[in-house]
C-alpha cells in the first residue's frame, strides 16, 4: 500500500534512484548508438496518434495482470512473492507522481537500449525478425529474477519490439511500457502482500536489486 510521503530528502529516496538508473539507460544507449552509427531515439515522436496508440497497446498487457494474481502456480506464486516483499517496501511512499514518473523513465531507458539501439542495430545484420528475436531475448535475460519472470519479459519484449516494427515509432513502444509499469507498480503496492514463507531464495531475493515490473 501507498504510505505518507517520506521524510527523507528526495535525493536519498529509492524513487530518486530508480528514476536516475532508468534515464542513466539513455545515455548508455545514445554513447553505444554512437559506436554503432544508430540514433536510438530518432524514431519516436509525440504525435497524438502515437501517444494514443501507445496507452491503447498497453492494454493487452495489464490485462495480464489479473491472471498473474489468481494463478496459484507456484512458480508464479514465487514472483509475487518477490515483487510484494520489494516494490512496497522500496516505493510504497513514494507518491503516485513519482511513481508514474518512475514508470515514464523506465519505458524511454530500456525501449531506448533494447529497442532503439539493440533492436535498431541489429535489423541490418539479422534482418528485423532476428534483431527482433535478439533484443527481446537480452530483455529477457536483463530481467532474469525467476526463470519465468524472464520468459515473460522476453514475451513483452518480443511485443514491444513488435509494436516498434508495426508502427515505425518508438514512441509507441515507450507509452506502453510506461503504462504498464505504472499500472504494476500500483497493483503491487496497494494489494495486500502474499505471504512470504520463510524458503530462503525468496528472501534473497527479496533483499536484491528492485525487479522492474518488466
Amino acid at each position: 500500500m501507498l504510505h505518507p510521503p517520506s521524510l527523507r530528502p528526495w535525493y536519498r529516496r529509492p524513487v530518486t534512484a530508480a528514476i536516475a538508473f532508468e534515464l542513466s539507460l539513455v545515455a548508455v544507449a545514445a554513447l553505444l548508438g554512437a559506436l554503432f552509427a544508430t540514433r536510438p531515439l530518432m524514431s519516436a515522436s509525440l504525435s497524438p496518434w502515437a501517444l494514443s496508440a501507445g496507452l491503447a497497446a498497453a492494454v493487452p498487457m495489464a490485462a495480464g495482470l489479473p491472471v498473474l494474481l489468481r494463478t496459484t502456480h507456484p512458480e508464479v506464486l514465487r514472483i509475487r512473492r518477490i515483487l510484494d516483499a520489494t516494490l512496497p517496501r522500496l516505493f510504497g511512499d513514494a507518491g503516485t507522481l513519482a511513481l508514474a514518473l518512475t514508470a515514464l523513465a523506465a519505458g524511454i531507458g530500456e525501449e531506448a537500449l533494447f529497442r532503439g539501439l539493440l533492436q535498431g542495430a541489429l535489423t541490418g545484420p539479422l534482418g528485423t525478425w532476428g534483431a527482433l528475436l535478439v533484443a527481446s531475448l537480452v530483455f529477457g535475460l536483463a530481467h532474469a529474477v525467476t526463470g519465468l519472470y524472464a520468459l515473460i519479459a522476453t514475451v513483452f519484449g518480443l511485443y514491444l519490439g513488435g509494436l516498434w516494427v508495426a508502427t515505425g515509432d518508438l514512441t509507441v513502444p515507450i507509452v506502453a511500457h510506461a503504462a504498464y509499469d505504472f499500472v504494476a507498480f500500483m497493483t503491487f503496492i496497494e494489494r495486500p502482500a502474499a505471504p512470504i514463507t520463510s524458503d530462503s531464495e525468496d528472501s534473497r531475493n527479496s533483499n536484491a536489486e528492485p525487479p522492474s515490473p518488466i
